[in-house]
């Protein structure tokens, strides 16, 4: 939920405001939502992010909503996603319901209701930000998925070749042939390509060291591309 990728990013601020409308659809107080937004946007920019209690002057230490706040930010802001919202946000929903409505039974109801709605829509969130990561990670039907593919086995092949100029020279034939050779190779050959020299680079590294042991993949030898 947090990958700053650009269309993930606008997905999330486009969310943020869908929030803001179920809030105000569902009746929730401005006092509730503005936390809730708030408490959101913080996580989005830091996920350790607590709202800063002291910044509700207006509210008494003992209020219902500042036991909320406190409570949701043990919790954790983004654990709203997986439904863990402080049962207390559902009492400051009902101390500033109007007058004359106080009927419990009528509460309980229109409480659950609430939670389970705002829940709902957190879900829904979560399912369109996978579904946006996975089509940016696999592509949109089967031939972007392809070309996604080879695009990751050409620079598997590329990072293998940039370890050329660190072998030994009677090990230097392994990657004899053109990088560009290796990469016009279909996708399977490709593929079978990468796993061979893996194995044979790894067991160069390995001859290599003094003590003949080889713990790491050939990954671990290059800066890796974080996801999202």
């Amino acid at each position: 939920m947090r990958c700053r990728d650009n269309r993930r990013a606008e997905l999330h601020y486009s969310q943020l405001d869908d929030l803001d409308d179920h809030l105000s659809k569902t009746n929730t107080p401005q006092s509730l939502a503005t936390a809730i937004i708030k408490g959101i946007t913080g996580w989005y920019r830091n996920p350790n992010y607590q709202i800063p209690i002291p910044r509700y002057d207006r509210i008494s230490s003992n209020t219902v909503l500042r036991k909320a706040l406190t409570d949701q930010n043990t919790i954790g802001w983004g654990r709203m996603y997986s439904g863990q919202i402080s049962q207390d946000f559902q009492t400051v929903h009902n101390v500033d319901r109007p007058q004359g409505s106080h009927n419990r039974h009528a509460n309980a109801a229109t409480l659950s209701d609430w939670a389970s709605k705002l829940i709902t829509l957190f879900f829904d969130q979560v399912e369109d930000q996978w579904k946006l990561r996975n089509e940016a990670l696999h592509g949109r039907d089967r031939a972007e998925n392809s070309l996604f593919h080879r695009a990751i086995l050409q620079a598997k092949a590329t990072r293998l070749y940039a370890y050329s100029g660190n072998l030994r020279a009677l090990d230097r034939p392994i990657l004899s042939q053109p990088l560009t050779t290796i990469l016009d190779l279909p996708n399977i050959s490709l593929e079978a390509w990468i796993s061979q020299t893996e194995v044979t680079l790894l067991r160069c590294i390995s001859d290599a060291n003094d003590d003949h042991v080889q713990t790491n993949t050939i990954d671990d030898y290059f800066l890796r591309r974080r996801d999202g």
